[in-house]
């Protein structure tokens, strides 16, 4: 994972690979206000989501605000593998 902080914000990010087209669900554990982007489409839902992701490589980015950071922040899914570069 990588991390990038602005004055408004703080972003984790990560890569998932699919070796064919699936509909991933994810789950995010945080206590404090998180927003989560894959692809650049804003997931809906605050604890669980879902999407149709094609085959290839895609770009997960969690936004955190950096006045209430939490004290954990995970994201996990059965259905995809994370890229761990």
């Amino acid at each position: 994972a990588q991390f990038w902080v602005s004055k408004l914000a703080l972003y984790a990010g990560t890569e998932i690979r699919l070796e064919r087209e699936i509909e991933a669900t994810f789950r995010l554990e945080t206590d404090a206000p998180a927003k989560v982007w894959i692809d650049a489409t804003l997931m809906e839902g605050s604890e669980t989501f879902s999407i149709r992701l094609s085959e290839g490589t895609h770009r997960i980015l969690i936004e955190l605000d950096p006045n209430h950071l939490p004290n954990q922040l995970r994201l996990t899914s059965a259905d995809v593998e994370f890229v761990l570069d």
